[in-house]
């Protein structure tokens, strides 16, 4: 399988680890969701469970979409990066490797504070959903005291 690399966007915000209320998934977090007026890209890492020992595999459903908080609206993946679609798999040979993968969905409105991640809802906890996901940038600047 060939692995695309990421086109550099011009990006208008980051936000750095999201907070989010209800992750379905344990061993997959969500890095970064940068935005601007035409794409949101959301950066993935995920870690094998427990239960292997050696060789795990990745995959991600097409019809994966985001979904503002608050609306039934489906903003549909436009483009995954270092993750194959569904039925195809990217396999790991050790269990301390790492997924590093990325998906591209179309903008959501800049207002937005909280959005859903979902590749499918199925009500199995082996896909990646993510709910209630924070949109709000966090201020990271230090501060300084002096006595």
């Amino acid at each position: 399988m060939e692995l695309e690399l990421l086109e550099e966007i011009e990006v208008s915000e980051i936000i750095y680890r999201p907070a989010i209320k209800i992750n379905a998934n344990t061993k997959m977090e969500v890095l970064s969701i940068s935005r601007n007026d035409d794409y949101t890209q959301i950066d993935f890492v995920y870690s094998p469970s427990n239960k292997y020992n050696c060789g795990w595999w990745i995959r991600i459903e097409k019809d994966s979409f985001i979904r503002v908080k608050g609306t039934t609206s489906k903003l549909k993946l436009i483009k995954a990066i270092n993750i194959p679609f569904a039925p195809r798999k990217r396999f790991f040979k050790s269990k301390d490797s790492f997924g590093h993968f990325t998906l591209i969905f179309p903008a959501v409105p800049k207002e937005t504070e909280s959005i859903d991640i979902i590749e499918c809802e199925s009500g199995l906890l082996d896909y990646f959903n993510f709910y209630d996901v924070s949109m709000i940038k966090v201020r990271t600047e230090v501060i300084v005291c002096n006595n």
